[in-house]
């Protein structure tokens, strides 16, 4: 059977094209990786039944203050209609100065990109506004909370994170990749796919790779399947290839998701992402497994508590995350929403129901204490992995480590145990919790 590719709700037809130009891949003309940006993204459910989950939804009043905030700010104009900032901050703009509460005339340009000055005129805001807020004790960001399992990421500092990545990649430094050649892979990996006759779903910010076993196996119980035309074989197809989670009976598959939130961030800062989650994907759909892939805005609260609450059922076997994190917080990204959000422990406690999952949180401050290992590992996890101390956003040394950690675990079925040793031994922030002989399966 030839490899069928669905792009922004439309199957391509073959024979596929596969090009590329510089660092985009091209199929038939369409321009795939990057992932494209769509005005309204289609809305195809990960999954059929299973219980109702909350929009988490940010209070009008938290974002209109943020927004208020954000806006004023940027434009070096500390006031807006409200006078809010006026009001809170006791600041007035005074031509290219700004004048402080006390009375001493700054340059506005500083102030601006002075994190920790915008960082109490922010808390001075939220003070009047009378809205909770906390700051981490790491980086300094300025969080709050909406419910205790999740919040809002106020206020975000970029310039520390860049000053670890820098400091880790002197100490232990890796090889510098170019784009072009992360494109290159990336396209090898879709043609590699689209020959063995696996299916590749592509829409805004995410992918889903689905073996060819499953779209043979599907076929199969669809009736005059060889007299369909290919668009009715396609529309039947995805929508049978849904995963059923109606009987709480768990699906005869074994299934992975990859959340990379921070992706377009990371390439702004370096000049491009990390390419192991897409080497992963692959990995494992190579395996047999099926692989959701969500990155920047499509990784929200309601996709991590759909893959959480059904993840015993789905056979998840695999929850890799690579972005932004803190002491017991997992930052997330938001279709529509320009601030990171957040989860905590809590998240996961209500969430959460797994199997024998190998969890990887590749994020600063993923195991400074045993938090959210314990919660993960509470739920069906069978090893967590994470980092004690800050680790490097840098794409190379994403991908460096990423490259010590999977591909034994994947390809050669190694222990959790053995493959956490090694990732030990290059970064001794690294560690695991759970059970160390964990394989995946």
């Amino acid at each position: 059977m030839k490899g069928i590719l669905v792009f922004k709700g439309k199957a391509l037809k073959p024979p596929f094209v596969v090009e590329q130009e510089a660092g985009k891949i091209l199929i038939n003309e369409n321009v795939v990786y990057p992932f494209p940006e769509i005005e309204i993204p289609r809305e195809r459910p990960l999954f059929k039944g299973g219980a109702e989950l909350p929009e988490f939804r940010v209070p009008e009043k938290m974002w209109g203050v943020l927004k208020d905030f954000q806006k004023s700010w940027a434009s070096g104009l500390i006031r807006d209609e409200k006078g809010l900032l006026e009001r809170a901050a006791g600041l007035k703009r005074v031509e290219d100065y700004i004048r402080d509460e006390t009375g001493r005339i700054t340059d506005a340009g500083a102030y601006i990109r002075d994190y920790k000055a915008q960082k109490e005129a922010l808390q001075r805001v939220l003070e009047r506004e009378k809205i909770p807020f906390s700051e981490t004790e790491e980086y300094h960001d300025v969080l709050i909370p909406v419910e205790k399992e999740w919040g809002i990421i106020a206020l975000f500092n970029e310039a520390e994170r860049v000053r670890v990545a820098v400091e880790t990649d002197k100490k232990r430094p890796v090889p510098a990749k170019h784009p072009y050649e992360d494109a290159s892979k990336i396209r090898q990996y879709i043609e590699t796919g689209l020959k063995e006759g696996d299916m590749f779903i592509i829409d805004e910010n995410q992918m889903e790779l689905i073996p060819h076993q499953f779209i043979e196996k599907a076929a199969k119980e669809i009736a005059n399947y060889d007299a369909l035309t290919d668009d009715e074989k396609i529309e039947k197809l995805q929508d049978i290839l849904i995963p059923d989670i109606t009987n709480p009976e768990p699906l005869d598959m074994n299934s992975a998701v990859i959340f990379f939130p921070h992706l377009s961030w990371q390439k702004n800062i370096f000049g491009r992402n990390a390419r192991f989650p897409f080497s992963l994907a692959t990995k494992l759909k190579s395996r047999g497994y099926r692989v959701w892939v969500f990155t920047d805005t499509a990784v929200t609260l309601r996709t991590w508590a759909q893959i959480l609450k059904n993840g015993s059922q789905t056979q998840m076997n695999v929850i890799y995350n690579q972005g932004h994190g803190g002491r017991n917080l997992i930052a997330v990204g938001e279709r529509g929403v320009k601030k990171w959000l957040y989860f905590t422990d809590q998240f996961v406690y209500k969430y959460a129901a797994l199997k024998k999952a190998v969890v990887y949180i590749h994020s600063c401050y993923s195991l400074f204490d045993d938090s959210m290992s314990a919660a993960f590992l509470s739920k069906g996890a069978c090893t967590y992995g994470g980092w004690k101390l800050p680790t490097s956003a840098s794409p190379d040394y994403c991908d460096r480590v990423d490259g010590i950690f999977w591909p034994s675990l994947v390809s050669m079925l190694s222990p959790t145990g053995k493959v956490c040793r090694a990732l030990n031994e290059f970064d001794k922030q690294f560690e695991c919790r759970g059970n160390s002989n964990c394989q995946i399966g």
